[in-house]
């Protein structure tokens, strides 16, 4: 268990951050579509992909990884997330709409509604992970240490290795509730069954770079679209290693210190107007250039994005603060609270 702030953890959060931000820069940035099959630049970009790929499941693994044995979940935080959420889904857009920005597509009101209309997959899926997170920790921190092993094997078999065969437990690819609960499972089975934990530093990069090349070569060479899922095992493999591997880092806490503000800069990513207005295909032209140069201005240009949704998440945290939303969002919880408890009596037994 983890006693203390793990600023390695922290700091991980930031690094897969960026490297999410660059999985953008590529995909939706429309670096990858633009590089022709055999060139330099199709081979450099695609490793940089699949490289960069596992920082989902990292997320996902590190939920679990820290969690404590702690049955009673405050949903609270749950709802300042939703309200977070809907800072970029709805106000985000209002505002880049004032300064001439054209959403298209769906009207506001469905932006009001991030979760059940997936504009946010993650948080969706995240959504669903806390809700049932007091269920799960109270089966997961009773399984005897002699299952633990065999219950993190189990779920990687049944969810990322089954994959390949077929897609039965309809993970769809990582993109799912199913998908992030299971990660979040094998993350707290992890720290209490110390897997991976007395593997030395270098034997943990060699495993997390040999999956990059099997990643790499079947892709490339055999043409198997697979690997690069989020619940492919190589994938998921690469996230658990580097979770592994920061969690070894007790220092650089002033750096550490801004992982809250994390899972912001991936919503301002996601807002429906920096996706489809301003990221659209923002960066093909990278390809004009000689590789090396190609690729050092992507990950500029990853920074950038990387830094702006920072600073736009740091002005989102100083309102809400302003404004309190915490005191609204308990109050919304004792609200939500009391309604449940009254509908639950009329599924009470009663003899009379």
């Amino acid at each position: 268990m983890i006693s203390k702030r793990n600023y390695g953890i922290d700091i991980l959060r930031l690094v897969m951050m960026f490297m999410i931000c660059i999985l953008h820069c590529l995909n939706q940035g429309g670096i990858l579509t633009a590089s022709i099959y055999g060139t330099s630049y199709y081979m450099v970009f695609w490793l940089l992909e699949i490289i960069c790929y596992c920082a989902v499941d990292g997320f996902a693994f590190i939920s679990g990884y820290t969690a404590k044995d702690n049955f009673k979940i405050d949903y609270t935080k749950l709802i300042n997330m939703w309200f977070q959420v809907l800072f970029y889904s709805f106000i985000l857009t209002i505002v880049l709409m004032i300064f001439g920005f054209k959403m298209g597509g769906n009207s506001l009101i469905y932006l009001l509604f991030p979760v059940t209309s997936e504009s946010y997959w993650y948080f969706t899926a995240y959504f669903v992970l806390e809700i049932v997170k007091p269920f799960l920790n109270k089966m997961l921190f009773m399984i005897e240490e002699t299952m633990q092993i065999k219950c993190f094997i189990v779920l990687f078999l049944l969810f990322s290795c089954q994959g390949f065969i077929a897609n039965s437990y309809k993970t769809m690819g990582g993109y799912s509730a199913i998908w992030i609960i299971v990660i979040y499972c094998m993350g707290v089975l992890a720290q209490r069954a110390h897997i991976f934990m007395n593997y030395s530093n270098k034997t943990l990069i060699l495993i997390f770079f040999s999956c990059i090349g099997l990643t790499y070569e079947m892709h490339i060479f055999l043409d198997i679209q697979k690997f690069i899922n989020y619940d492919s095992p190589t994938i998921l493999i690469c996230g658990i290693v580097l979770v592994i591997l920061f969690s070894r880092i007790n220092k650089y806490e002033r750096i550490a210190k801004y992982s809250y503000l994390a899972f912001g800069i991936y919503l301002f990513q996601l807002n429906k107007i920096v996706w489809n207005s301003i990221l659209k295909d923002a960066f093909i032209s990278l390809i004009d250039y000689p590789i090396i140069i190609s690729v050092i201005l992507c990950i500029i240009f990853s920074f950038i994005i990387f830094i702006i949704g920072l600073l736009v998440e740091k002005i989102r945290c100083y309102l809400f603060k302003r404004i309190r939303i915490d005191n609204l969002s308990r109050r919304i919880f004792k609200i939500l609270t009391d309604i449940i408890n009254k509908i639950a009596v009329l599924f009470e037994y009663s003899e009379n």
